[in-house]
């Protein structure tokens, strides 16, 4: 529906924001930026892992707000937003997070920090608009929503293990 998307939209677009500007701020103290990178990762990794149990956990939740104030929408909508919204800023500000933490492993390490770093977010766009598609064109049909969710959750999980390792 419309307000799910929205919803979707604007916890994810916040959880960015929030993500950029935290871990931006940390990312200048980090002697070890790509160790805070793969437990960022890592993090993504396992709240996708949990992500279908706590949704699934908001219909108790759902019905008990229904029976307490009936039919009364624009409540039960606001609430049903607030609660989804609550539940995906969370690993959307870990998202928000890597680019920064990930920007400054690179800008210690390379000579030419504009190219260097305009390269990374080339890279990190290309990523997201290629796994956007793959999940809403292909994996979601072959898999499953369920089933394409454990598949991002692994190759958070592989990347973060990937980055701890090199560190």
């Amino acid at each position: 529906t419309a307000v799910a998307t929205s919803t979707v939209l604007a916890s994810f677009m916040a959880g960015l924001a929030l993500g950029s500007y935290i871990f931006g701020r940390v990312a200048d103290n980090q002697k070890r930026p790509l160790r805070l990178y793969g437990l960022l990762e890592l993090g993504i990794g396992i709240f996708a892992l949990l992500l279908p149990s706590l949704l699934s956990s908001l219909d108790n939740v759902y019905v008990f707000l229904f029976r307490q104030f009936g039919a009364i929408f624009p409540l039960i909508s606001f609430i049903r937003f607030l609660l989804s919204f609550t539940i995906l800023l969370l690993p959307a500000t870990l998202m928000g997070g890597t680019l920064p933490i990930i920007s400054r492993f690179i800008a210690n390490r390379w000579n030419k920090l504009g190219w260097s770093i305009g390269r990374l977010y080339f890279v990190n766009t290309l990523g997201g608009a290629a796994g956007t598609l793959l999940a809403g064109f292909a994996l979601i049909l072959l898999l499953g929503v369920r089933e394409t969710t454990y598949v991002a959750a692994a190759l958070n999980i592989i990347i973060a293990a990937v980055a701890l390792v090199i560190d």
